[in-house]
């Protein structure tokens, strides 16, 4: 029997198993088996993966959503908190006057012990969208019970702000102390 190729073992073998038919079933069966396997496989098989990535996709685009309608509320939340146009010498001004102002400021009303506005400085305004960052130094002199009520007042004060860093130091005449705070205002 000549098929072309030359003294080929394996063609040898497998035509000499051709001539019983029982293998030859078995031979032809799984052939077709695994010729049909590709054929359904193959094409499933890509759009398993396409409905996948289109799952992954939307799963994150769900996320996202979730995420923006969490950020709305939290928005509604501090909204009051935010005056409406705003900008870095209107936020100075509102930190100056509640500071150094007694008929306007409760803080100055409540106080019980010295304390008295030094100094006020505009440090930086940074973009963290889609707000703004007001960034001031200020300077206060007075005793520890009015600086802790001052710092109380600025994390329950109407407006968003924090403060960034503080140093206490003992004053030039040494009965009163010093303290020099980085407050940051959120602005629209």
């Amino acid at each position: 029997m000549e098929l072309g190729f030359k003294n080929s073992a394996v063609i040898a073998y497998v035509a000499k198993r051709m001539h019983d038919p029982v293998k030859l079933r078995w031979m032809v069966t799984g052939v077709l088996c695994a010729f049909a396997g590709l054929i359904i496989y193959l094409p499933l098989a890509s759009r398993a993966d396409d409905i996948e990535r289109n799952y992954l996709h939307e799963k994150k685009r769900l996320a996202l959503v979730k995420d923006i309608d969490r950020l709305r509320e939290d928005y509604k939340a501090i909204k009051s908190r935010m005056p409406a146009k705003s900008d870095a010498s209107e936020w100075a001004a509102y930190i100056t006057k509640s500071l150094s102002d007694e008929k306007e400021s409760t803080f100055l009303k409540e106080r019980k012990g010295p304390f008295h506005f030094v100094k006020i400085e505009n440090q930086s305004t940074k973009t963290m969208a889609p707000y703004r960052l007001v960034s001031m130094s200020v300077i206060v002199e007075g005793c520890y019970e009015e600086f802790d009520r001052f710092l109380r007042w600025l994390d329950s004060n109407e407006r968003l702000l924090r403060v960034d860093n503080m140093k206490m130091e003992i004053g030039d005449r040494g009965d009163s102390l010093i303290m020099r705070v980085v407050i940051v205002g959120l602005l629209e």
